[in-house]
């Protein structure tokens, strides 16, 4: 008689990165723009978005992101966009006079949703002393349309997975 075993694997992804958290009213494609001008290096947009599969709807979420690998530096960036706008399509309430009428709504989705106040998120992968950090956060304050910039305790986030990128 053969004894089975069953072996259980827990897997916990290591979040060996820098946050940094930016409130402003800037397109993606501006704060990019103005990223590469004040910190002298290369984001471009990745040829794939982040997606999350909506819990509620049948559609899947996409968030706009960065990249630029710093070869001297040996440092990883990424800017996430954490607001996305997808369209759908709902009926009006019945009882109302539009009762049957289809309206369009674009529906504005978080990709961190207990960071609400943030627009982008800055990760960097590689080491940083506390002088770059501050050296980062610095220049990235002298940009006018910047309305905040503070780094991010990734372990306080409950949804930190949503900024795993692959």
């Amino acid at each position: 008689m053969k004894l089975k075993k069953n072996l259980t694997l827990n897997f916990e992804y290591d979040f060996d990165f820098h946050l940094f958290g930016i409130f402003s009213g800037l397109k993606d494609y501006r704060i990019c723009y103005n990223l590469n001008k004040s910190l002298n290096i290369m984001l471009r947009r990745n040829k794939t978005d982040i997606l999350l599969k909506n819990i509620n709807f049948e559609d899947t979420i996409s968030f706009s992101s960065f990249y630029f690998y710093d070869k001297k530096n040996e440092l990883k960036w990424y800017l996430i966009n954490n607001n996305s706008y997808n369209l759908s399509n709902d009926f009006e309430k019945k009882g109302t006079i539009f009762e049957n009428f289809e309206s369009n709504n674009f529906k504005k989705f978080k990709l961190i949703k207990e960071k609400n106040n943030i627009d982008y998120f800055i990760q960097i992968h590689g080491l940083l002393n506390s002088n770059m950090k501050l050296k980062i956060i610095d220049n990235i304050k002298m940009i006018n349309q910047i309305i905040s910039i503070y780094e991010i305790d990734i372990n306080k986030l409950n949804s930190r997975e949503n900024l795993i990128i692959q």
